[in-house]
């Protein structure tokens, strides 16, 4: 067995010809002549280097004979390359019409005893499968591979874009990710009927392309198909956007700087609307830009709806308008919205609860306007303990940023009257000849002042300590005695003086913002960064009498506003005027499918962040999301219906254990056999399969006998 280079009469667009390497084997007919047979064309990109040919093909031999008593050691990307080769030469050779191929029913009375050496046997070839064939299996029931190709892809484009999507289910992340995923660890490909292990990095970027372009025919299609498998019924409409953020610097016309709802304003974003139906699944997405505003969407994304009698639309307040509001009574649409006010009080009249559990309680209360229109007021005791803790949350952090810019005004300041002393405040008076008077022995001193005499009828007392130390330093004695309030020497003096009297003056931080204007400007911004709870708060700021230091900041917080205010209260616009408080409550919380979609795409299904650059790579990232997102929609609405309720991160996780994987045993007439076959089911793998209608052992079993007169292979159908 040996590797060829060959050149044929093909020219690439550059000009230059055409190269393939092919596997080749060379043996003797019955005449014995020699010959040569290509068993493998590996290529125009065959990577290996010529230096390595060798002992590829010694590697590939060896593991085609199974022959494990002196097994060569390979460099990794070299063995998985004879790996590569292996499985692909097992498969073409299993599929040649000289190999006897039995099917062989699956039932318990089949039978199939051989003498074999246990020590001999091996394990390789170990793909992932379950989370594949649950995925898959439910594609299948969406008709996604026939749909796939009815927009127009052929039978190898649809087989990758399939791929592409379930593995976002599966491994979600960018095309590389899946890729590696692809060619290394999953048997994806024998359960499309694909082989995958030299699929090109670049066909699944084509793919996307091939989704992105026929994006509108595949939605359409796909939510019909989901209304007539489940039977749904179209009187639920959930509108919502949100967004997500990229890393690096897309050139993309969408991308803008806005509020991120996962905080990295810093990026830039993206924003996705979604049309949902009553159960959660999507009828159509459109990509907007980051800074879109939220109310500005809903009349494009509503116009392309088959029927709007019957219709009602659920909004939450970030889109519920008062033109979005006309414009659906215009349209002749039902909706149930959440209106736009702060201020709200649960109304006298009666009440009725509507969810009772250990953790929430939720009453409501409906009032009829006369213009046909309902407000539902709903309060609930969980919205209610999560904003007073919100409140508590800021009120607490504001108090912390003003003590912080008020811990930081305490110092000891240099005067030369006594317009700024007060009783209160702890000060001592320096006079001409050294000697200095304090009125409060035991308190660190705040202000300084350098004056000719002491005021009348004052309670200042001298002060030994000080004066010795101000009098046994005769360069600061100097200083005070030339001091009369020059700007430029006060600095030096007064900071010469805290130095000297450091031991009984008030500490001042160093480069702390004392200035009166910049500490008013640092109060307006936090009243803006924490507008929710500033407005219970009176803050008063203390300043000096020449209004350039600020000396005090204090604040009393309004407790009585936070009280008057009810918290964890929210109301209901509607013109469903048929409808109870209960059912209309209801109705509404269906709004929760829409979140619970764009938290599986963002967390789940790998949308959030984006790497990618180009406009058309970014919206086909986000649109195979989207189809991943059906299947997997699709697999969870049917479980919750028989009572399995796990996240897709759970079953997912469930799933993964089950595995395919090939077992090499040596016979006792010299021949080996080769059996591929998928891990039994876990109990908890088993129950999803019945719940879904699956079959537990995809792929059935394949035996491959070598080594004998006669090379069968027999396969145990599914």
């Amino acid at each position: 067995m040996f590797i060829r280079k060959t050149t044929t009469q093909k020219y690439l667009p550059n000009g230059k010809a055409y190269t393939t390497y092919r596997l080749v084997r060379q043996y003797r007919n019955v005449l014995g002549v020699s010959k040569q047979e290509t068993l493998l064309n590996l290529g125009g990109e065959f990577e290996v280097e010529e230096n390595n040919w060798r002992l590829l093909c010694d590697r590939i031999e060896q593991l085609q004979s199974n022959d494990g008593l002196f097994e060569l050691e390979l460099p990794i990307s070299l063995e998985q390359e004879a790996q590569r080769i292996n499985k692909l030469l097992s498969m073409r050779n299993g599929g040649k019409p000289e190999a006897k191929i039995v099917l062989i029913a699956n039932t318990p009375a089949d039978k199939d005893y051989q003498s074999v050496d246990i020590n001999s046997i091996k394990e390789s070839d170990i793909r992932y499968i379950g989370v594949e064939h649950l995925a898959h299996s439910v594609a299948t029931q969406l008709r996604l591979p026939e749909l796939l190709e009815g927009v127009g892809l052929n039978k190898k484009q649809a087989n990758i874009a399939l791929a592409s999507i379930l593995c976002r289910l599966i491994v979600p992340g960018s095309e590389c990710r899946t890729h590696r995923y692809l060619t290394k660890d999953s048997a994806m490909d024998e359960i499309i009927g694909t082989e995958f292990s030299n699929l090109d990095l670049q066909r699944l970027y084509f793919a996307s392309d091939w989704l992105l372009a026929r994006k509108e025919a595949i939605e359409q299609a796909l939510y019909l198909r989901e209304k007539e498998l489940f039977n749904l019924e179209e009187v639920i409409t959930l509108f919502d956007i949100s967004n997500t953020y990229f890393e690096g610097h897309p050139n993309h016309s969408g991308v803008a700087k806005g509020r991120s709802k996962e905080k990295r304003s810093d990026c830039g974003l993206i924003s996705l609307g979604l049309l949902l139906d009553g159960s959660g699944f999507p009828k159509k997405s459109q990509i907007l830009p980051g800074n879109i505003s939220e109310p500005s969407t809903l009349q494009e994304m509503l116009a392309t709806l088959d029927s709007k009698n019957g219709t009602t639309i659920i909004m939450d307040a970030g889109i519920a308008t008062k033109d979005n509001v006309a414009y659906l009574q215009q349209e002749g649409y039902s909706y149930i919205v959440v209106k736009r006010d702060s201020d709200l009080a649960m109304p006298e009249n009666d009440s009725t609860i509507v969810k009772d559990s250990l953790r929430n309680t939720v009453t409501v209360s409906l009032v009829t306007k006369e213009d046909k229109q309902v407000e539902l007021y709903c309060h609930s005791t969980a919205k209610e303990a999560k904003a007073t803790e919100y409140i508590n949350k800021m009120s607490q952090r504001l108090e912390e940023e003003l003590q912080k810019l008020a811990n930081n005004l305490p110092a000891c300041d240099l005067y030369t009257d006594f317009s700024e002393y007060s009783k209160e405040q702890s000060c001592a008076v320096i006079l001409a000849d050294g000697c200095v008077f304090t009125n409060q022995a035991n308190t660190l001193i705040r202000i300084l002042i350098k004056a000719d005499s002491l005021p009348d009828g004052s309670e200042f007392t001298f002060d030994v300590e000080l004066t010795q130390h101000l009098q046994q330093n005769n360069e600061v004695l100097t200083l005070c005695a030339n001091y009369n309030g020059q700007s430029k020497a006060k600095s030096t003096l007064q900071s010469k003086l805290r130095k000297l009297f450091a031991a009984r003056v008030q500490p001042t931080k160093s480069n702390a913002t004392r200035e009166h204007e910049k500490i008013a400007i640092r109060i307006g911004k936090l009243k803006q960064q924490y507008k929710s709870v500033a407005h219970l708060y009176e803050i008063d700021l203390g300043i000096d009498n020449a209004k350039h230091y600020a000396r005090t900041i204090t604040w009393i917080k309004d407790t009585t506003k936070a009280e008057q205010k009810q918290a964890g209260i929210y109301c209901l616009s509607s013109n469903r005027t048929d409808l109870s408080a209960v059912q209309l409550w209801k109705t509404y919380t269906m709004l929760t499918e829409i979140e619970s979609a764009f938290r599986s795409l963002k967390s789940e299904l790998g949308m959030r962040p984006i790497y990618h650059q180009k406009e058309q790579r970014i919206d086909g990232h986000i649109f195979i999301s989207i189809l991943a997102y059906h299947v997997m929609h699709a697999i969870r609405y049917q479980l919750k219906e028989l009572g399995i309720n796990n996240s897709w991160d759970g079953l997912r996780e469930i799933m993964a254990t089950q595995i395919r994987s090939t077992t090499t045993l040596d016979l006792e007439n010299d021949g080996i056999v080769r059996i591929r076959k998928t891990s039994r089911a876990t109990p908890e793998q088993a129950a999803i399969y019945r719940a879904l209608g699956i079959d537990a052992n995809p792929c059935g079993l394949v035996k491959k006998f070598f080594g004998r007169k006669e090379e069968r292979q027999e396969v145990v159908l599914p």
